[in-house]
């Protein structure tokens, strides 16, 4: 019995290896755009992500399931605003306020990094070639 897991997150961590986690225990791991059979011990189990600390949320899976794992917009965007906000403060406040709007700004965004499901786990339905989210 097994599943098939496709990755495409896109480059953010395409660098490292993710982490598969089946039923919470390590199982098998998978690089940016690849395709990988996880083998399952039971008829169905949950199945999670994790890499660098960002993780998935849980998605209960059967034999035969196609799994793909994206990247969660709103960690695409974490840098660019993060960026665009900096640039913006740097030119518009006098040195004496960036340091403080600059850090009062950059630590609810790396908070929301590790509170945000950074990827979901979709599995792909084979007659539409759409997905049904869980």
């Amino acid at each position: 019995m097994y599943i098939t897991m496709h990755r495409k997150t896109g480059w953010q961590g395409s660098v490292g290896r993710m982490s598969i986690y089946l039923d919470g225990e390590k199982a098998d791991y998978i690089r940016e755009r690849e395709t990988r059979a996880v083998s399952l011990n039971k008829e169905q189990q949950r199945v999670s992500v994790r890499q660098s600390g960002l993780k998935s949320g849980e998605l209960e899976v059967k034999h035969g399931d196609e799994v793909r794992i994206t990247m969660n917009p709103w960690h695409r965007f974490i840098p660019i605003i993060y960026f665009a906000v900096w640039t913006f403060v740097y030119y518009a406040a006098d040195q004496q306020n960036r340091f403080i709007i600059l850090t009062a700004i950059s630590i609810p965004l790396i908070i929301s990094l590790f509170l945000v499901k950074g990827y979901r786990l979709e599995v792909m339905d084979a007659a539409s070639d759409g997905t049904a989210t869980t």
